[in-house]
């Protein structure tokens, strides 16, 4: 763990490590997170957590006030949309 920004973040986790993680990736799937490095301004006329819905799995509308949730953003046709 390591301090950032006031957080304790984890650099690696204990056990798996970075090769077990890596073959994994490489022979199974992985998913990055990349929600952290950068930002994107919805306008919705009405709710925009409703709009967001609309663009994610996620049941954004029932989170407590300051939560977050992790999700993706998908395509027309149900899929992870990707860089």
């Amino acid at each position: 763990m390591v301090d950032f920004a006031g957080f304790s973040l984890p650099v690696q986790y204990a056990g798996a490590g970075v090769l077990k993680e890596h073959v994994h990736t490489r022979t199974a799937a992985g998913l990055f997170d990349v929600s952290h490095m950068g930002q994107a301004l919805l306008r919705a006329a009405g709710d925009p957590a409703f709009a967001l819905e609309a663009l994610t799995p996620a049941d954004l509308r029932s989170l407590p006030p300051e939560r977050m949730c992790y999700t993706v953003l998908l395509n027309d046709q149900g899929g992870i949309v990707d860089d």
